[in-house]
């Protein structure tokens, strides 16, 4: 008898000596497809806020912003990568006011108003990229070429459409992970794609190691296009030497993206998250590439998105004064 009383009380000792956190079902972060910076960034920034805070992440890739909007609305997630002004504002806003056609949008996100912004990531510029054998000098050349855009939800692939229907151009729109994609770029099989990520994007930089990459300007037609459709995009360019052979800058359009949860995420773990990205720049900087974005002076990039109350706390204690709350 007194040895299993022994052995009970030895395995009540162990169950109270293993910390609170890793008693914790691990958050689940969405991030993006294989390929992308949403990928990259989102495993790394997994492993900083795991090892700044003790919190369990799981990480799963995703077919992008779309799907990880509703993911977080519907509670089939914690944490996930989203697109701000591409795709957050069409889940927070009612369509009367939305800045983009209804055509663009998952009817399904009009409703979704459960995200809550954490802290900015980085911005995207989207890129036009092109085997450089396609014969395509400019934006009116993609007509009747095979051009891939990413995910069939993903916000590029609501762009591309809306700038060739704007430009009266058909050319045969590819959908897939952008890794597929750039294997197929590579492989012949496609003439170009079009994508929105940090730079340098993986594939992008895939495919110009090979010598199989050139950037198409999104300027002049392509970017009031785009913008008739996205007016909060803002010009921007892919700084030269972002890839092998890009002696120039390229003219590009871009959005913000932030780190949101859902509603429901605790008040305390947003709290803690929060703290250890923002809270040393020098750190997070190192989280991946394009993490030069991740710091306090790019929070007034988010002027529309509820921040969750635990991101509000801590900025509050930081003081920093946000937009919206």
């Amino acid at each position: 008898m007194m040895g299993r009383l022994a052995m009970i009380a030895v395995a009540g000792l162990l169950a109270t000596a293993v910390p609170a956190w890793a008693q914790t079902p691990a958050l689940k972060l969405l991030t993006g497809a294989k390929g992308g910076t949403f990928f990259e960034y989102g495993e790394a920034a997994a492993k900083f806020i795991t090892a700044e805070t003790g919190l369990a992440m799981a990480v799963e890739p995703s077919g992008g912003s779309y799907e990880n909007i509703r993911a977080l609305h519907e509670g089939r997630a914690d944490l996930a990568l989203v697109a701000m002004r591409a795709v957050a504002t069409m889940a927070l806003r009612p369509p009367p006011v939305l800045p983009v056609p209804l055509a663009a949008i998952p009817p399904m996100s009009l409703s979704m108003r459960r995200l809550r912004a954490l802290f900015p990531m980085y911005e995207t510029p989207f890129h036009m990229g092109l085997r450089p054998d396609a014969g395509v000098t400019g934006i009116a050349g993609l007509d009747g070429k095979r051009v891939g855009v990413g995910p069939e939800n993903g916000p590029g692939a609501a762009m591309f459409r809306d700038m060739v229907a704007e430009l009266k151009l058909k050319p045969e729109i590819v959908f897939g992970a952008p890794q597929a994609l750039a294997d197929d770029l590579m492989a012949g099989r496609l003439d170009g794609f079009f994508f929105g990520a940090g730079v340098p994007v993986p594939a992008f930089q895939q495919m110009a190691d090979r010598d199989r990459l050139r950037l198409l300007p999104l300027d002049g037609a392509a970017a009031d296009a785009l913008r008739k459709h996205y007016p909060y995009l803002v010009t921007s360019a892919i700084p030269a030497g972002s890839y092998k052979g890009q002696p120039q800058a390229v003219a590009a359009v871009s959005v913000w993206n932030f780190v949101a949860a859902r509603e429901g995420l605790s008040d305390d773990a947003a709290y803690r998250i929060v703290k250890a990205v923002m809270g040393d720049p020098a750190k997070a900087s190192k989280i991946h590439v394009t993490a030069t974005g991740t710091t306090v002076a790019n929070v007034k990039a988010n002027t529309f998105m509820p921040f969750h109350p635990g991101a509000v706390r801590y900025f509050k204690e930081a003081g920093v004064v946000l937009a919206v709350q």
